[in-house]
């Protein structure tokens, strides 16, 4: 048995229909993740009594007609004179990629699809840390076969500067109605303009001489721990819906202040926060901070589509004292947590997306502490995975099948539903091998 992946075919999905040529204007909140590097998700199914050739066509014609609505999948990215970044909608098409690997499915199947390192090539796109010009496909779809086609796994690599995680599950549970032939639950919404410069608050421009100190954020803006070539290891830790409500009540009854009632992300944060920085070797003293994300979709006015199609979210960061973390009770750190969630509004989006159209990078992140211990939280538990449905049932697992960045976790929903959620986390072999040991962890 070999876990090397083995390419055999690959073969251009453009849509079935020709779409209307154009050039896309790309607000901040898209163009701003053109320094991060694809991302990548991966979804376990399991065949019965069908034949290779034939899933693999119904994955092609179906992926046609999910890119007739999608349509800036199938385009490419450009720079224009001016040097902002436009999507060029040329129905330049979607890479798919048909692949095998000589592993038993039921193997990964019987383990409950625990991490295995050779996940990372079950995606494509591994390889790009960030866009690198008009020839790159905006999203690659690798199927990758096993034995007896017993199973497959779908493979998606896609630039963050054309869609969020939110638009990302929008399509693919799209992708999957198209393949059963039932209509769309839900149309994109294609209205990037609700982001245009003159809808932002924009900072006062810097000086020629400041905008000529361009180039790359000292750090991805949108992800990761700290640089630099660290080994990674990474780990699944799944938390079922009993875990996820006595956090709940812990965090409620041990709070020091008045608050709204936590929620499952707030409670959850807040643990995998308080014990990954107990596992990570550094002093009481040092700060970490804690990043998350959020769908700003609803916190606008007026609020956006649910359909809108493209980047709606929000990066903030709260910090504390390693030592702090220790003392204080599961209830402090989520009121912390919640007090983070209630600052990023409207405005402060707005803010920030002014600056990233107005300033260069450099002034953008002036006086940020880029040395800190940082976790962050990625994906989300609300995101309907298990809704995508090509016709043989919902995915068996769905993750992530690299995470680059140490102290980064990737949060899914738990596939038997009821408020489970499942947490895929890189760390260094050291601070993962404390973790695991740490009995309270998961243990509670």
């Amino acid at each position: 048995m070999t876990e090397t992946i083995t390419i055999l075919s690959t073969s251009i999905v453009r849509p079935s229909s020709p779409t209307p040529p154009q050039h896309m204007f790309l607000p901040a909140p898209d163009f701003c993740w053109r320094w991060l590097h694809y991302n990548q998700r991966i979804l376990f199914f399991k065949l019965d009594k069908q034949s290779a050739d034939s899933f693999i066509s119904h994955l092609k014609s179906s992926l046609s007609l999910a890119v007739v609505e999608f349509f800036p999948w199938a385009g490419r990215c450009f720079e224009q004179e001016n040097g902002r970044l436009a999507l060029d909608c040329n129905d330049a098409g979607v890479p798919f990629i048909e692949a095998y690997v000589d592993v038993p499915f039921p193997s990964l199947e019987n383990n409950g699809f625990q991490y295995q390192p050779f996940f990372k090539h079950l995606a494509p796109h591994g390889d790009v840390t960030r866009w690198t010009g008009p020839d790159l496909p905006l999203l690659s779809v690798q199927v990758t076969r096993f034995p007896r086609d017993e199973g497959f796994v779908l493979g998606i690599g896609h630039s963050h500067i054309v869609a969020d995680g939110s638009s990302l599950w929008h399509f693919m549970k799209s992708w999957g109605e198209c393949a059963r032939g039932v209509p769309l639950s839900m149309h994109p919404v294609h209205m990037r303009e609700v982001f245009a410069p003159e809808k932002l608050i924009l900072p006062p421009p810097c000086s020629e001489e400041e905008n000529d100190k361009g180039g790359p954020p000292p750090h991805p803006p949108p992800g990761g721990g700290p640089g630099g070539k660290i080994e990674l290891v990474q780990r699944n830790f799944h938390f079922t819906s009993e875990m996820v409500r006595k956090l709940k009540n812990m965090a409620t009854t041990s709070c020091p202040a008045d608050h709204a009632p936590f929620s499952s992300l707030q409670a959850l944060s807040a643990h995998m926060w308080k014990h990954v920085i107990a596992a990570i070797d550094m002093d009481e003293s040092e700060k970490s901070i804690f990043f998350l994300l959020a769908n700003m979709r609803s916190r606008v006015e007026p609020p956006l589509p649910e359909g809108y199609f493209g980047n709606a979210v929000m990066r903030e960061g709260s910090e504390a004292r390693k030592g702090e973390l220790q003392q204080e009770s599961l209830g402090a750190t989520a009121l912390c947590l919640q007090r983070l969630i209630q600052t990023m509004d409207e405005t402060l989006m707005r803010t920030f997306y002014g600056a990233v159209e107005v300033l260069p990078v450099n002034k953008i992140f002036e006086g940020k502490e880029f040395s800190m211990v940082q976790l962050q939280l990625s994906s989300s538990p609300r995101f309907l995975v298990y809704d995508v449905d090509f016709g043989w049932g919902p995915p068996l697992s769905v993750q992530c099948p690299r995470i680059r960045g140490d102290g980064e976790m990737m949060w899914f929903p738990g596939r038997e539903g009821g408020g489970s959620i499942d947490i895929s986390l890189a760390l260094t072999k050291s601070a993962m091998e404390r973790l695991e040991q740490d009995e309270s962890f998961l243990s509670f």
